[in-house]
């Protein structure tokens, strides 16, 4: 297992307006924070195209038409230069949330995979990620969707994005700056790179969160070391099945390498199970300080 450390801005909404619309999304940055309703959203510049997804498990949400406000004209309800240091989180009411890119948001820099097979695409349509608020011209499912998702959409039908970028139930976006993408390295029965955004996904509160508080009251979030080494102990490479307790019974190494070379070597069965040893990527709900 190797570690490798890597138009017009519509007014804020007043108590005495919330009270007779309610407030369903939150725009936050630097300068302050704008609340809007669903109607305010609506009376937005709309961008509209075809958006589907694939599971980590697989399944195929083949393409719907959504029509909602595109990520990159956000910043500037808000009077925000959005340049290349930036990115956008996406939080759900539930908590989940993702971090996009200056270039996801600005550029649509996604992969891509075919609706039909789910095979990645090596070229494909511009891209480009929305606050939805409907899907074949009807509101969101309340239920399924929320009030509003996030959804990455393309003028064209045939080709959809990991699912793990469609966040469901949105409440909240938040423009700020943000550290280098990097990727965590897997190597076992199975090789496989996680990047930062599946790694984001998996430590939501509502996925496989583990927390750790040290003895200065900071707490530390990211995945348990045992459900990552499960990844690819063997074929199956996901859920709370996905470590192999009798392939860590009979006992094998676990090696941490940092991006400099400096290792730590823990053994399968002090982890199995143990969802406070785990490897963390925030502090304090922030990314980790450099010396990190």
């Amino acid at each position: 297992l190797t570690l490798c450390l890597a138009a017009c801005a519509p007014s804020v909404v007043t108590d005495e307006a919330a009270s007779s619309a309610a407030v369903v999304f939150e725009l936050t940055g630097p300068a302050g924070t704008q609340s809007f309703t669903l109607e305010q959203l609506q009376a937005l510049p709309a961008t509209e195209g075809q958006g589907g997804f694939v599971s980590s498990t697989g399944m195929i949400t083949i393409p719907s038409l959504y029509r909602g406000v595109a990520l990159k004209d956000l910043p500037a309800l808000l009077g925000i230069e959005f340049d290349e240091t930036m990115g956008m989180t996406l939080t759900a009411e539930d908590g989940y949330s993702m971090t996009f890119s200056y270039d996801q948001v600005v550029n649509g820099a996604f992969t891509a995979y075919d609706p039909a097979t789910g095979k990645e695409l090596p070229e494909h349509d511009p891209l480009t990620a929305i606050v939805a608020y409907s899907r074949d011209g009807q509101p969101l499912d309340p239920t399924e969707d929320g009030t509003l998702r996030i959804q990455v959409v393309s003028a064209t039908n045939n080709q959809i994005v990991d699912g793990h970028w469609t966040v469901k139930w949105v409440a909240k976006a938040e423009v700020m700056s943000v550290g280098a993408d990097w990727n965590l390295e897997l190597e076992g029965a199975l090789t496989d790179t996680v990047d930062r955004a599946s790694f984001q996904s998996c430590s939501a509160p509502s996925c496989h969160a583990a927390t750790w508080v040290d003895e200065s009251a900071q707490p530390w979030t990211g995945v348990a070391l045992w459900r990552l080494v499960g990844q690819v102990d063997d074929a199956l490479d996901h859920g709370d099945d996905g470590y192999n307790e009798e392939l860590a019974a009979s006992g094998y190494q676990v090696d941490l390498v940092a991006s400099d070379g400096y290792t730590v070597t823990l053994d399968s069965q002090t982890i199995q199970g143990n969802d406070e040893i785990l490897l963390a990527y925030l502090v304090n709900e922030g990314e980790l300080p450099e010396k990190y």
